[in-house]
Protein backbone atom coordinates (compact mmCIF):
# COMPACT_ATOMS: atom_id res chain seq x y z
CA UNK A 1 0.00 0.00 0.00
CA UNK A 2 1.00 3.32 -0.85
CA UNK A 3 1.29 6.22 1.78
CA UNK A 4 -0.83 9.29 1.21
CA UNK A 5 2.31 11.13 2.18
CA UNK A 6 3.59 9.56 -0.99
CA UNK A 7 0.64 10.09 -2.99
CA UNK A 8 0.26 14.03 -2.57
CA UNK A 9 4.09 14.28 -3.96
CA UNK A 10 3.32 12.97 -6.96
CA UNK A 11 4.88 9.19 -6.55
CA UNK A 12 7.95 10.97 -4.31
CA UNK A 13 8.40 9.98 -1.19
CA UNK A 14 9.28 13.62 1.50
CA UNK A 15 12.64 12.28 1.91
CA UNK A 16 13.48 12.19 -1.82
CA UNK A 17 11.49 15.25 -2.46
CA UNK A 18 13.72 16.70 0.09
CA UNK A 19 17.00 15.87 -1.53
CA UNK A 20 15.86 17.43 -4.84
CA UNK A 21 14.90 20.15 -3.42
CA UNK A 22 18.82 20.37 -1.50
CA UNK A 23 20.04 19.81 -5.21
CA UNK A 24 18.05 22.90 -6.45
CA UNK A 25 19.15 25.45 -3.58
CA UNK A 26 22.71 23.97 -3.89
CA UNK A 27 22.34 24.78 -7.63
CA UNK A 28 21.57 28.20 -7.95
CA UNK A 29 25.00 29.75 -6.67
CA UNK A 30 26.52 27.37 -9.81
CA UNK A 31 23.97 29.33 -11.88
CA UNK A 32 24.55 32.72 -10.50
CA UNK A 33 28.55 31.20 -10.94
CA UNK A 34 28.10 30.82 -14.54
CA UNK A 35 26.24 34.30 -15.41
CA UNK A 36 29.37 36.04 -13.37
CA UNK A 37 31.92 34.11 -15.83
CA UNK A 38 29.86 35.03 -19.00
CA UNK A 39 29.25 38.57 -17.47
CA UNK A 40 31.22 41.57 -19.66
CA UNK A 41 33.39 43.44 -17.06
CA UNK A 42 33.66 47.46 -17.14
CA UNK A 43 36.93 46.96 -19.18
CA UNK A 44 36.09 44.70 -21.45
CA UNK A 45 32.95 46.64 -21.92
CA UNK A 46 35.02 49.92 -22.84
CA UNK A 47 36.61 47.93 -25.09
CA UNK A 48 33.90 46.92 -27.14
CA UNK A 49 32.76 50.76 -26.77
CA UNK A 50 35.74 51.72 -28.16
CA UNK A 51 35.86 49.16 -31.23
CA UNK A 52 32.30 50.13 -32.00
CA UNK A 53 32.91 54.05 -31.36
CA UNK A 54 35.92 53.66 -34.18
CA UNK A 55 34.23 51.44 -36.60
CA UNK A 56 32.20 52.95 -39.50
CA UNK A 57 28.39 53.36 -38.42
CA UNK A 58 27.03 51.02 -40.86
CA UNK A 59 29.20 47.83 -39.52
CA UNK A 60 28.70 48.87 -35.97
CA UNK A 61 25.69 46.56 -35.38
CA UNK A 62 27.23 43.36 -36.95
CA UNK A 63 30.60 44.48 -35.28
CA UNK A 64 28.71 44.28 -31.39
CA UNK A 65 26.64 41.16 -32.55
CA UNK A 66 30.07 39.69 -33.56
CA UNK A 67 31.76 40.54 -30.53
CA UNK A 68 29.00 40.27 -28.08
CA UNK A 69 29.19 36.56 -27.99
CA UNK A 70 27.11 35.04 -25.14
CA UNK A 71 28.33 37.91 -22.94
CA UNK A 72 25.86 38.80 -20.00
CA UNK A 73 25.42 42.94 -19.69
CA UNK A 74 24.47 45.39 -17.11
CA UNK A 75 21.25 47.54 -18.28
CA UNK A 76 24.37 51.01 -18.05
CA UNK A 77 26.36 48.86 -20.31
CA UNK A 78 23.89 47.78 -23.04
CA UNK A 79 22.65 51.65 -22.94
CA UNK A 80 26.18 52.77 -23.59
CA UNK A 81 26.87 50.20 -26.45
CA UNK A 82 23.00 51.30 -28.24
CA UNK A 83 24.42 55.19 -27.84
CA UNK A 84 26.77 54.37 -30.31
CA UNK A 85 24.69 53.06 -32.84
CA UNK A 86 23.67 55.65 -35.79
CA UNK A 87 20.47 54.33 -36.50
CA UNK A 88 17.50 54.06 -34.06
CA UNK A 89 16.83 50.56 -35.66
CA UNK A 90 19.76 49.61 -34.59
CA UNK A 91 19.81 50.88 -31.08
CA UNK A 92 16.27 48.91 -30.78
CA UNK A 93 17.81 45.71 -32.45
CA UNK A 94 21.05 45.92 -30.02
CA UNK A 95 18.10 46.15 -27.29
CA UNK A 96 16.45 43.21 -28.22
CA UNK A 97 19.79 41.30 -28.83
CA UNK A 98 20.79 42.13 -25.06
CA UNK A 99 17.44 41.24 -23.31
CA UNK A 100 17.70 37.89 -22.33
CA UNK A 101 21.75 38.77 -21.69
CA UNK A 102 20.39 41.35 -18.94
CA UNK A 103 21.56 41.24 -15.21
CA UNK A 104 19.79 43.46 -14.15
CA UNK A 105 16.17 43.39 -15.59
CA UNK A 106 15.08 45.86 -12.97
CA UNK A 107 16.89 48.71 -14.76
CA UNK A 108 15.41 48.07 -17.87
CA UNK A 109 14.54 52.04 -17.85
CA UNK A 110 18.26 52.54 -18.93
CA UNK A 111 17.70 50.50 -22.20
CA UNK A 112 14.38 51.65 -23.25
CA UNK A 113 15.96 55.53 -22.03
CA UNK A 114 18.56 55.60 -24.44
CA UNK A 115 15.81 54.89 -27.17
CA UNK A 116 14.56 58.31 -26.80
CA UNK A 117 11.51 57.33 -28.66
CA UNK A 118 7.78 56.05 -27.49
CA UNK A 119 7.51 54.72 -31.07
CA UNK A 120 10.66 53.00 -30.48
CA UNK A 121 10.00 51.68 -27.15
CA UNK A 122 6.91 50.20 -28.32
CA UNK A 123 9.06 48.83 -31.27
CA UNK A 124 10.86 47.06 -28.46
Amino acid sequence: MVSSSIMANNGHSPLSLCSLQGTALTGVPALCAGWQVKSITGEECASLCNRLANAQPDTRLQLFKDLSGSKFFSCEQGRDIMELMPDPFDKVEVAASLHTRLLDHHAFQHITGALNSAELTANL
